[in-house]
């Protein structure tokens, strides 16, 4: 690992914040951002429109805490791709889309593949990355999310007034696939370099074998945990309804086309493009202590 070639770490990284970008931008926050057009043409009402989204998270609940042992029992390398084909699967299904219990299913589907990828992704990233890059490469992979919104809504400016709603999930369904097969390239690429987290031996496996499920539960530092989880809960209640509902507030509310709506969502990514890595940049130097404390301060003003 030490020997690693510096251009496949770039790569790497590149690729980790690409899969990010595919499987949250269009995973969860494509269909937010065009939600009132798919509404009106498959017969949605907000009340469905608040089951699709909710299910969405479930399914990202239950794969986040399915995806860690998975990870260790098959490798991290297995459950990225994994994640990736069942992400580009999902959105071709979307394509086909009329009724609402199959959009139901496939955002359930899709808010799974987001969460499986970031489990691995993260355990890799350990392990690939050194010390005193990690904070600005995990920042620019989870500002991946950021680009996948921005490319939403060039999408929508460009491809939408032509071709209707269904071009975007075929799009979003071609750029994921080509990142699929992508995916199995760099993998192979690293496995030469005997990267072993991306064999099923890796750090986290060797842990779950040596303790039971209920031992390392009970091992967890609960007052930390218990506070990680209420600051998440604050942070999806703040964030995930407000973009959820921003399109359809802005087009039937605020009487605005859904291309302005598409010009809200770009400045959302340019803004997520830019700060993923600066607070990354930020944590390198004051730790990440000091960083979250910035972050929830901005979110509260």
């Amino acid at each position: 690992m030490a020997n690693m070639p510096n251009l496949l770490v770039c790569s790497t990284v590149v690729a980790f914040t690409s899969f990010i970008g595919v499987t949250y931008g269009f995973g969860i926050y494509l269909f937010p951002a065009i939600a009132p057009l798919m509404m009106q043409e498959i017969g949605l009402n907000f009340a469905d429109m608040g089951w699709i989204t909710g299910m969405s998270q479930v399914g990202f609940l239950c794969s986040a805490l399915a995806s860690g042992l998975a990870t260790a029992k098959f490798g991290a390398a297995t459950i990225m791709r994994l994640s990736l084909i069942c992400c580009a699967v999902s959105l071709g299904g979307v394509v086909f889309a009329n009724s609402y219990t199959l959009v139901i299913i496939l955002m359930t589907s899709l808010g799974a593949a987001a969460a499986s990828i970031w489990v691995p992704m993260a355990e890799m990233s350990q392990e690939l990355i050194p010390q005193k890059h990690r904070g600005k490469s995990i920042g620019l992979m989870s500002s991946g999310t950021a680009y996948g919104v921005t490319f939403n809504s060039l999408m929508i400016t460009s491809i939408l007034p032509q071709f209707g709603w269904r071009s975007l999930w075929i799009t979003a369904f071609g750029v994921t696939a080509t990142l699929a097969a992508i995916s199995f390239l760099l993998f192979w690429r690293l496995g030469r370099q005997a990267i072993h987290p991306i064999e099923s031996h890796s750090a986290s496996r060797q842990f779950i074998e040596s303790e039971t499920i209920k031992e390392v539960v009970l091992s967890l530092p609960v007052r930390a945990t218990a506070i990680v989880l209420v600051m998440m809960l604050l942070n999806g209640f703040s964030c995930l309804t407000f973009q959820t509902y921003l399109s359809s507030f802005l087009v039937t509310e605020r009487e605005l086309s859904i291309d302005d709506a598409g010009w809200a969502w770009r400045l959302i990514g340019i803004v997520g493009m830019v700060s993923g890595f600066a607070m990354g940049w930020l944590a390198d130097r004051i730790g990440f202590r000091w960083t979250l404390r910035l972050n929830f301060t901005a979110l509260l003003l």
